[in-house]
């Protein structure tokens, strides 16, 4: 990377100082990384912690994930969802436009008509998933919280939406949410 002035100098033909060239690098092409316990040993990446956790998410979600495109045997949290949400109709004048969104004291979810039943379908297998691996899951002051190993995470289900403001000749401004039916 070239010094501060050096484009300034090039510009108006004034003496540039060179820098040396780096020497060829001969060393070895492959980095590897290691794993290493609180003492400092090496830990084959195999045995590491993380690395079993991930299998066995794997072998969790292997047996609760159906492609079948229904709920099977919904957790309670999400037939009190599905109960609120079917009830509703999309509001157009609320915080978010055109979206269903459960009450208080419910699982967040937020979604359009449209995605309703794969949101569903979602979050009844992650709950399934976070109650296999014996963590905890709340829905406490409006808000739903995992506790895994003793750290608090809020979780919500939310669909992305694109805000776009236009400014009409006769009025102000005027606000349309484009919702993306990705979750």
């Amino acid at each position: 990377m070239p010094p501060v002035s050096y484009w300034q100098r090039l510009r108006y033909s004034k003496n540039i100082q060179k820098a040396p060239k780096l020497p060829v690098y001969d060393g070895p092409e492959e980095v590897c990384l290691c794993y290493r316990d609180e003492q400092g040993n090496y830990i084959d990446p195999e045995d590491s912690l993380f690395i079993k956790r991930k299998n066995e998410i794997k072998v969790l979600f292997g047996k609760i994930y159906r492609s079948s495109g229904r709920l099977n045997k919904p957790d309670c949290l999400i037939t009190e969802a599905k109960e609120t949400l079917l009830k509703q109709k999309p509001s157009k004048y609320d915080r978010y436009p055109g979206i269903l969104e459960t009450s208080y004291g419910q699982i967040n979810i937020q979604v359009t008509v449209k995605n309703l039943r794969r949101a569903l379908r979602f979050m009844d297998m992650f709950i399934k998933l976070i109650k296999q691996l014996n963590y905890d899951i709340n829905v406490m002051s409006g808000k739903t919280i995992i506790i895994i190993d003793g750290i608090e995470m809020d979780v919500r289900l939310r669909e992305t939406y694109k805000i776009i403001k236009v400014d009409e000749p006769f009025c102000s401004q005027k606000i349309y949410s484009i919702w993306s039916a990705i979750l």
